[in-house]
């Protein structure tokens, strides 16, 4: 037999396996449920897109009318309040265009994804996943490039745009400079780390990479006052922030950490920030993601990339919508729990006192009337929301962090190190084999606690800027306790959670995939797959 198919074939009845010898196979293929949310998305109205699929951003014009959207044949639609009318295309060449969906014609008739009006002139600029950054005016027609290389090299994957009227100032995301977007799995599920933001300045049409080595970067948006724009990181369940101004300006942090696949990120009148899900992680959405191995080995599966997207979101993909506030807590997620209605969701844009919903994989809008929800506010006493929350409400504000003095620390702060303690160190006689977990947690955090380092796990000790007086002493200590974890497992547990950032995305990690029923299963059948790749 083929040894490409032997290993297809060994890796799907492995898949199909997981189903089959977990005694409560929820905690590992589906996504655990959000405390406090509200299944409300069901009652959402549809506006039907004929003839067009995937209306993955929208956009209203400064006079209110629309919304419009860009559709998978390259189009961009306005609504006009009973139908839809062409608006705008991103390429000339429509000649073949005529599909609805058709992947392998993309980057030939375009396939507009963000979209922002200038709320001065009317123009509208656009995001094209294969032409780059566009702009096109109010009338509409043929859209102008604006950006198609940076750095020398052709945009590959370009997704979302937010723009700063005041300074003329585009901000936009490339998703992967390796990957199209029709080939998004392979960026997922490869390690692909090649992300970027950049920045264009209108008066001397030039572009400047601010971040780099994004895990698909994805939804971007300016804050109200235009300090910091938000970037969502897709790989990595979360969201930067990226500081304008201040004494941080020019650096980055975790502005949320969420519980699933961020996609674009859309401001309100109040400066709060709704995000789409495009579906919610599970413990194998997540090993998937974080080992090459096993990602590798499913996209080597004999599916569609549609059903294998289907597998990471669990099976039964649903819509779930998160707003977050201006400092980065959750303030509301809504969610359509069944899929009946909403299985998937690129944008959530609140307009007129609505919620406008786009979805990338769909053929309609929906829209949800805001006066009909009730007061909500997440529960306080659900650990989890805190876990889901910004990295910012329990660390120092953007002036504060200027003001840090390092000083001699007192043996009672978590960044003092006692001389004797180094990387070589280790916690606990016995180390972990992937069984028993339960008891080797409590005795890894008796431990921790003793070191008085607890809050380098438990998410209290957040990553300051790399600016900040405190950074370099943080570090240390977080070096070193990621190094007490890592010298507490087996060989076989580090090669596979060897890809985190910080002592406290390697804890996460442990919790997900061990802090459960079946923990072990999961760990034997992940060391199946590596061993066979």
């Amino acid at each position: 037999m083929n040894l490409n198919l032997l290993l297809i074939s060994a890796t799907t009845a492995l898949i199909v396996s997981v189903n089959l010898a977990f005694d409560d196979s929820e905690n590992v293929l589906k996504s655990p449920p959000i405390p406090g949310s509200r299944n409300v998305l069901p009652k959402s109205e549809i506006i039907q897109l004929k003839g067009a699929v995937g209306p993955e951003s929208i956009a209203f014009d400064p006079k209110g009318e629309g919304p419009y959207t860009g559709v998978a044949d390259g189009r961009i639609l306005k609504w006009q309040g009973t139908s839809w009318a062409d608006f705008a295309v991103t390429s000339s060449h429509r000649k073949n265009c005529t599909l609805p969906s058709a992947p392998e014609m993309e980057h030939v008739c375009g396939r507009p994804l963000g979209l922002r009006f200038d709320t001065r002139t009317g123009d509208l600029y656009i995001a094209d996943a294969y032409l780059g950054l566009q702009v096109v005016g109010p009338k509409g027609g043929l859209a102008t490039p604006l950006v198609q290389k940076v750095e020398g090299k052709p945009l590959v994957f370009t997704n979302d745009v937010d723009f700063d009227d005041h300074d003329d100032v585009i901000y936009f995301t490339e998703t992967s400079t390796k990957y199209q977007r029709r080939q998004f799995s392979s960026s997922e599920l490869s390690g692909d780390r090649t992300g970027r933001l950049i920045k264009y300045v209108k008066s001397t049409k030039k572009a400047t990479v601010l971040l780099r080595g994004l895990a698909l970067a994805n939804g971007v948006s300016l804050s109200k006052d235009l300090s910091f724009v938000l970037v969502a990181e897709t790989a990595n369940f979360r969201i930067l922030r990226y500081w304008l101004k201040g004494p941080l300006a020019g650096t980055h942090d975790i502005f949320a950490e969420l519980p699933g696949f961020p996609d674009n990120i859309r401001i309100n009148s109040r400066g709060e920030f709704w995000v789409a899900l495009h579906a919610k992680r599970s413990v194998f959405a997540k090993l998937s993601i974080s080992d090459l191995q096993l990602g590798k080995a499913l996209l080597k599966l004999p599916i569609t990339a549609q059903q294998l997207d289907n597998l990471l979101a669990g099976g039964q993909p649903h819509a779930t919508a998160m707003k977050l506030s201006e400092d980065g807590r959750v303030l509301e997620v809504l969610e359509d729990v069944e899929g009946k209605t909403l299985r998937t969701l690129s944008e959530v844009e609140e307009k007129h006192g609505k919620l406008w919903f786009g979805s990338v994989a769909t053929s309609v809008l929906r829209v949800y009337e805001l006066l009909k929800f009730e007061t909500f506010t997440i529960p306080p006493q659900y650990d989890v929301i805190t876990t889901l929350s910004s990295s910012n409400n329990k660390t120092k504000s953007n002036s504060e962090f200027s003001q840090t003095s390092h000083g001699t620390l007192n043996s009672s702060n978590p960044l003092y190190l006692h001389p004797a303690e180094n990387v070589g160190s280790t916690l606990l006689p016995v180390v972990f084999y992937g069984t028993s977990y339960r008891s080797w947690r409590r005795r890894i955090l008796r431990a921790l606690s003793v070191k008085n380092k607890l809050d380098f796990i438990n998410g209290k000790s957040r990553r300051p800027a790399e600016d900040s007086l405190t950074f370099d002493q943080w570090e240390r200590c977080d070096n070193i306790v990621t190094s007490w974890l890592l010298n507490s497992f087996s060989r076989d547990l580090v090669d596979n959670l060897q890809y985190v950032n910080d002592a406290r995305e390697l804890w996460q990690d442990l919790e997900d995939m061990y802090d459960q029923i079946n923990g072990a299963k999961l760990y034997q059948l992940q060391k199946e797959i590596n061993d066979m790749s």
